[in-house]
């Protein structure tokens, strides 16, 4: 098998490239529905092409999530591939992040996050499917349209979407060096909003109760609540109308990273404690806010995936290693609705959101082999969860 698999990637090395730069070249930020729905339009061509049924989730706000589903003769397992379309604004010239290659990079905004990740995935599925296996199960594929912004129309469907899933590979970016992703922290995105009155800063002060003041000893607090790798970070900061004008106004947005679940709770609580309490007189705070991202820590099945990758990047001449990662994505809601799951099966490079995002070209192709591969011996009943 890995021989065919390998032959056919190979022999596709110039479609993929295709694929990629036609897909890079599409401005998609979360944002532009319509841009993102173009992206996975031809996303969904190519599925359709392998024999896999596509259905649009069209959504409000955002872009139409892609969802496409494979079965074969015989019951069995089902693994789930998953990756997202949009990527992040660029304020600049976007004419200036299409896809350029020079060498073994290919520089481009969404190469490496991760529109690389699923011409990898598709491909490798392409190679799987062409090998001639005797296959059971089926597969199913989703491409999400908003998972930049942390995924507030797809989260929702994830739940019924991962009924009957064995295993899941997820194609975000790798990182150098071969390293995928089994842990990721929990995040969530916090809001402190305060209320206090008005008054003429110069005439009037002490008739006045500073919602800026009330906020800062509030974030001042919350960050104190920082320990061992839990991070807090208070991104965004407004409030008040004019300098001559005690603030009746403030909100502050922190976000929150988290290594597992009793972290969750005792920052949680402290936020809540913090906003119960009152610095300045004649202030009133709401606090806004929860853990969207539940932290991603290995679970029953991981250690299996994980054994599996190692095998086949050896047997691809790529060494594999593991790695946790601050940033979060979609396998933190996978592994919580209790499925095992891989990430960072998509192209290597580094940069991401950045100007200078960039692959390794030649990890599009091997990558690609490794998710063929996976998904083989899974859906070939060789993967043991136990």
């Amino acid at each position: 098998m890995q021989q065919a698999i390998g032959a056919h990637i190979d022999q596709r090395q110039q479609e993929m490239i295709d694929l990629l730069r036609q897909v890079v070249d599409i401005y998609a930020p979360s944002s532009d529905a319509a841009g993102v729905t173009r992206v996975g339009d031809i996303f969904a061509w190519s599925l359709r092409r392998l024999g896999f049924t596509v259905r649009r989730v069209e959504v409000p706000t955002f872009g139409a999530h892609v969802v496409a589903d494979l079965s074969f003769d015989r019951p069995g397992p089902r693994v789930f591939l998953m990756g997202h379309m949009d990527t992040v604004e660029y304020s600049g010239d976007v004419t200036t992040r299409r896809l350029a290659i020079s060498g073994d990079i290919a520089k481009g905004l969404g190469a490496l996050d991760m529109k690389g990740g699923i011409v990898s995935m598709i491909y490798g599925l392409a190679a799987l499917l062409r090998a001639g296996e005797k296959l059971s199960g089926s597969i199913r594929v989703v491409i999400n349209s908003d998972e930049e912004p942390g995924s507030p129309s797809s989260r929702p469907l994830l739940p019924e979407l991962l009924k009957g899933v064995t295993a899941g590979l997820i194609c975000e970016g790798g990182r150098p060096g071969g390293a995928l992703v089994v842990e990721r922290k929990g995040c969530g995105i916090w809001k402190f909003k305060v209320t206090g009155k008005a008054a003429h800063a110069g005439a009037e002060p002490e008739k006045g109760a500073s919602a800026i003041r009330e906020l800062i000893e509030k974030v001042r607090a919350a960050e104190d609540l920082k320990a061992g790798p839990t991070t807090l970070n208070c991104g965004l900061i407004s409030g008040g109308v004019a300098p001559y004008v005690v603030p009746d106004y403030a909100e502050a947005a922190i976000d929150i990273r988290v290594p597992n679940p009793v972290e969750c709770h005792r920052i949680e609580a402290g936020l809540r404690e913090i906003a119960s309490q009152t610095y300045v007189l004649g202030t009133s705070t709401i606090l806004e806010g929860q853990f969207h991202r539940p932290p991603a820590s290995p679970i029953k099945g991981t250690k299996a995936l994980q054994e599996m990758a190692v095998k086949f990047g050896k047997a691809l001449g790529m060494p594999v290693t593991f790695v946790p990662t601050g940033g979060v994505g979609d396998i933190n809601n996978i592994v919580d609705a209790g499925v095992p799951a891989l990430d960072g099966l998509g192209p290597q490079g580094l940069g991401a959101h950045g100007i200078d995002e960039y692959i390794e070209l030649p990890t599009l192709f091997s990558k690609a082999k490794l998710i063929a591969l996976m998904a083989g011996d899974i859906l070939m009943g060789k993967y043991n969860p136990e």
